[in-house]
């Protein structure tokens, strides 16, 4: 099977993520996606990465995007950041045709930590302090169909809105 990381393989009966598996996917690909959403449109559905952190990168997420759409945008972000150390503003070119996404650096809020990207902190809870310290974490941010991001002028609402779970655009 193609790196497809479909979270059903890694969950054992009770619902309990099987870290140990994660953890071959990391070693077998370089990461591990964890995609979250029904395609219900009343939810946003996203997906971020975990093994990251133990290439000393930030993990990243992606709002707004369904499977398998999401996850090739991750890889493809991972792809061409490489061994480069993102930054916050970064542009990527190579991730959609004919549009670029930018990297955005997320604030370590709680919500991020305890319920939006939960399984990457539960990953790295016990090896924290020892290994590699808490994840950092990136935003891929997407233009709407006009080429506009979520912080400019006239960007579609739709846009804006699936992809300000963490970062509330109309405040910057």
């Amino acid at each position: 099977m193609e790196h497809s990381n479909l979270i059903q393989l890694l969950v054992e009966k009770g619902g309990v993520v099987d870290y140990g598996k994660v953890q071959r996917e990391i070693e077998k690909h370089g990461w591990f996606g964890f995609h979250i959403g029904s395609g219900d449109a009343d939810k946003t559905e996203f997906e971020y990465t975990v093994g990251l952190t133990q290439r000393n990168l930030p993990e990243l997420i992606v709002f707004g995007l369904p499977w398998p759409f999401g996850h090739q945008v991750l890889r493809c972000a991972i792809d061409e950041i490489g061994r480069r150390e993102p930054s916050d503003g970064m542009r990527l070119d190579r991730v959609l045709q004919n549009y670029p996404v930018v990297l955005r650096a997320l604030p370590d809020k709680p919500e991020l930590r305890n319920s939006i990207a939960c399984q990457t902190f539960s990953f790295y809870e016990d090896q924290v302090s020892t290994t590699w310290g808490w994840p950092r974490f990136m935003q891929l941010v997407w233009p709407d169909k006009t080429g506009r991001f979520p912080w400019q002028a006239d960007c579609d609402l739709l846009s804006m809105l699936c992809q300000s779970r963490i970062l509330p655009w109309w405040t910057q």
